[in-house]
């Protein structure tokens, strides 16, 4: 043992100790490995702590002067507000890559009476634990009796709890939600889909998320972010999360919870809300790759109108493409007056073109585009000489924008401007950004300078596979080595400032992803099957990518690969228009998959799913505001609702939530017509009809799927839904913001409930900022015996709607009414009087009232500056 290399020791048996069942090495043989650092200095203040930690060999040990550990490390715990800690590690000698951007800035608050820091000992190998005061439970523990290492490039450590967790995000990757005890490697890798169950390396995909949430037995919360862009393995044990990166600095925040909602908007308060979503985005999409030529993209949109179908948006891949080229035009298959005629005709119809782009520039002295590139030097360049690094995508050799040089942007932007003269778009949706390359580093040049030889711990496999030469300059001298992962985050920012330019909300869809994207772009979940367990696969994807900050996501509906059926794409369209994000789309060589392609089960259902989207679009679009505005989830697991109730973390998939008080039971299963569902503890009622929902013992009940029909979905008692009327005959979403309002009421126990609409032009990026948005409250009491009250008040009146817009509210429907209306009479600050109704209807055997008011009834503004109380007379 004296000739072992100590630090590579103790990081292997960390990452040993991580995956023992493969290695065979327990926690308890590896905890006499102890933490070679010893703590030299520690300065307290208001704000936070300053340590000094020297690196100390056991004298028994050799260490190589190769193995480049840094002896002397600057720490800083800092306390950033009540909730949440950050604590940094530096080599105290020298300069390292840290990660920018990422963090918007902000100002600590310091600590608050939620967390304490135990006492850090000088002349004690270096210790940091961390206590929840509200029940006593460390949520931090980098324990001094387990492995530490920091190299140069590679660095470990662990959180070490002492009582069992279960652990969600850490991605990007297909899994369960509650991710398997096991390794996980987080890499920006271009990788169709595998399944990783923590004991295969490499299941990683498009993005790197080091986010990660615990849940503890009490099923307690709290959270954590390794802000690292290098290659690294997360690790995750019965009681401990761990991390082995190669290169960067130890950047980590905790969020103290203690409720896993909790946890999520402490994060997110960090990361920056997320951007804005054009109210036409929440609609309905459809693409596939390999559309042969414009009239087929033309038929395609035709048969949405002939089918009654509602559409908002056709999206086109690299078809369209002149040789696969960004910003051209196939000029035999999609000449530019028939495309231009196209276009002119989608956006006549109120409906959006959305194209895609590629990360890879083909590198053609005839190519305008690479040209224009070359002057401001815009590329990253070569380890080899002092020309642009090159990788081989689609349309062979290409070159990649450094979006660290200063003068991308401008490039960038002038691109998207350029090719808007020519196609007219709405949206970008940018592909391959991970960035993608079909050989392994740069071509014509030998192995790269930098690879799992010359490397001293590797996450998976090389990092050059797939991957533009990691040994490649930016910026600055910025190595692609320690920014891989962040190509698609610059891309992202870069492509925002377009939409920015021209003061509308950037409709970006990317498939690459890093902490904080969500700012700028959505996302979708990249290259899926279609195949059942893909289907619930999805959910997963959009909880985790809900958790990273990026919302507005959705899942290819009816899967990208392979070839669909009328049964898994009728439940997929069910389940899909329900993401907030929602696209049809599917490989070249796939079988059609649009809502004709397979007979009418899958018509008739398609057309049910994508109005039931439509009905509640304004449900949609109030919840994504409000998650711009404050942060959380609006598709989220039903367990954050309901943090106490652990059947619905062990069974996440099967069912989730829409916001507040909007519960979904999709079908998961082929051959299933009807399924006993788990329901929270509480009250609930059919959305569609208003029958309350009788649970058994086991808070369950059965529930109809049968095709073609809708998609189970459950109002909650205490909760108002505001639905659009006219989303039976709408054929895009621009037509729903002339429908009339319902309003869907569900009285709790109390006979009380509450909802909220929001209101803006559903198109300006300043909404938020400008305060040019109106929030409605809606409150429902019960008075007395004989009198209910529905209160409609503004919060915010910073909009004004348009002429016809939202014009009214046309019904009240509530659901638990015990007891018939039989006046209605309403008042505001200038005026009141006596409601006459068309019809006031009571079923006493579904205890559901209706109040339905007539066109001509436009008391009920959505957007009025004063309270207006409306009372129910029994």
């Amino acid at each position: 043992m004296a000739k072992t290399k100590v630090a590579f020791l103790c990081l292997v048996l960390l990452s040993f100790s991580y995956a023992s069942n493969d290695y065979g090495f327990s926690e308890e043989e590896v905890s006499a490995f102890t933490n070679p650092y010893v703590v030299t200095s520690v300065v307290s203040n208001t704000g936070g702590v300053t340590v000094q930690a020297q690196y100390q060999a056991p004298a028994d040990l050799e260490t190589p002067a190769s193995e480049q550990i840094i002896t002397n490390l600057a720490i800083t715990i800092q306390y950033d507000n009540p909730y949440r800690v950050r604590f940094t590690m530096t080599d105290a000698n020298n300069a390292r890559w840290q990660v920018p951007n990422a963090i918007p800035s902000y100002t600590p608050s310091g600590a608050g009476s939620f967390y304490s820091l135990a006492p850090i000992v000088v002349g004690q190998p270096l210790s940091i634990k961390i206590t929840r005061t509200t029940d006593n439970k460390v949520v931090f523990f980098l324990n001094p009796s387990q492995p530490f290492g920091y190299n140069n490039q590679d660095i470990g450590f662990a959180n070490w709890l002492g009582y069992p967790i279960k652990v969600m995000g850490l991605g990007e990757r297909i899994s369960s939600f509650v991710l398997a005890q096991g390794s996980y490697t987080l890499y920006a890798r271009d990788r169709g889909s595998p399944i990783d169950t923590g004991d295969t390396p490499d299941s990683n995909m498009y993005s790197s998320q080091p986010f990660y949430l615990a849940v503890d037995n009490q099923l307690a919360a709290h959270g954590g972010l390794f802000l690292n862009s290098n290659a690294m393995t997360a690790f995750v044990g019965s009681n401990f999360v761990g991390f082995r990166t190669t290169g960067g600095i130890i950047d980590f925040f905790l969020f103290i919870g203690p409720q896993p909602a909790d946890v999520i908007n402490q994060y997110h308060d960090l990361i920056g809300y997320p951007t804005l979503v054009p109210w036409w985005g929440l609609g309905w999409h459809q693409c596939r790759y390999g559309f042969q030529n414009i009239s087929v993209v033309s038929s395609v949109t035709t048969s949405y109108t002939t089918y009654n179908l509602p559409l908002d948006a056709m999206w086109i891949d690299i078809d369209y493409m002149n040789q696969y080229q960004d910003f051209t035009l196939d000029p035999v298959n999609f000449p530019q007056a028939s495309f231009t005629t196209w276009v002119t005709n989608l956006k006549a119809a109120n409906k959006h073109f959305v194209p895609i782009v590629d990360a890879g520039i083909a590198q053609s002295a005839g190519y305008s585009v690479y040209n224009s590139g070359l002057n401001p030097n815009v590329y990253i360049t070569s380890a080899y000489k002092n020309v642009p690094t090159t990788g081989v995508v689609w349309p062979g050799v290409s070159v990649f924008v450094d979006w660290f040089n200063p003068n991308a942007n401008a490039f960038w932007t002038g691109q998207l401007t350029k090719f808007n003269t020519l196609t007219s778009f709405s949206g970008i949706w940018i592909d391959m950004n991970e960035a993608s390359n079909f050989v392994n580093g740069e071509p014509g040049h030998p192995p790269s300078q930098i690879t799992n030889l010359t490397m001293p711990y590797t996450p998976g496999q090389d990092v050059n596979d797939n991957s533009i030469d990691v040994a490649s300059i930016h910026y600055g001298g910025i190595l692609e080595y320690n920014v891989h992962s962040l190509f698609g985050f610059g891309e992202t920012m870069a492509t925002y400032q377009y939409f920015k330019g021209l003061n509308l909300r950037p409709f970006i869809i990317t498939r690459s992803s890093f902490v904080g994207t969500g700012r700028y772009a959505g996302k979708w979940t990249g290259d899926n099957f279609s195949q059942w367990s893909f289907l619930a696969y999805s959910i997963t994807g959009l909880f985790d990518l809900g958790m990273f900050g990026i919302p507005f996501a959705g899942a290819d509906i009816c899967g990208f690969q392979g070839n669909t059926n009328e049964e898994l794409c009728s439940r997929w369209m069910q389940l899909g228009t329900l993401y907030p994000f929602s696209r049809n789309h599917n490989a070249k060589g796939s079988v059609d998959q649009y809502p004709w392609s397979f007979g009418s089960t899958l018509l008739q259902t398609s057309n049910i799913a994508i109005r039931t989207k439509y009905s509640l679009l304004l449900h949609f679009a109030t919840g994504m505001f409000r998650v711009s505005l404050m942060g959380g989830m609006h598709f989220r697991p039903a367990f954050f609702d309901y943090p106490n109730d652990i059947n619905l973390l062990n069974n996440a998939t099967s069912h989730f939530m829409l916001g507040e008080g909007l519960i979904v039971h999709p079908c998961l299963w082929p051959g299933v017509t009807g399924s006993t569902s788990y329901f929270p503890y509480d009250l609930w009622y059919d959305f569609y009809q208003g029958t309350y929902m009788q649970l058994n013992y086991y808070n369950s009940a059965y529930l109809n799927m049968t095709l073609p029909g809708p998609i189970p979905i459950h109002i909650k008692g205490g909760y108002i839904v505001p639905t659009l009327d006219n989303s039976n005959t709408a054929l895009d979403t621009i037509s729903l913001r002339k429908s009339p309002i319902t309003l869907v009421v569900a009285l709790n126990g109390a006979f009380q409930a509450d909802g909220h609409a929001v209101f803006d032009d559903g198109l300006s990026i300043n909404s938020l900022s400008g305060n040019l948005y109106t929030m409605i409250n809606y409150h429902y009491q019960y008075v007395n015996a004989t009198t209910d009250t529905l209160i409609i008040q503004p919060t915010i009146s910073g909009y004004t709607r348009a002429n016809g817009e939202f014009p009214y509210i046309s019904n009240i429907i509530i659901y638990g009414c015990v007891e018939g209306i039989r006046n209605v009479f309403y008042t505001t600050t200038a005026f009141s009087g006596q409601l006459n109704p068309v019809f006031l209807l009571w079923n006493p055997n579904t205890s559901v009232c209706k109040i339905i008011l007539s066109s001509s009834r436009q008391l009920v503004l959505p957007d009025m500056a004063g309270q207006l109380t409306i009372n129910f007379y029994l």
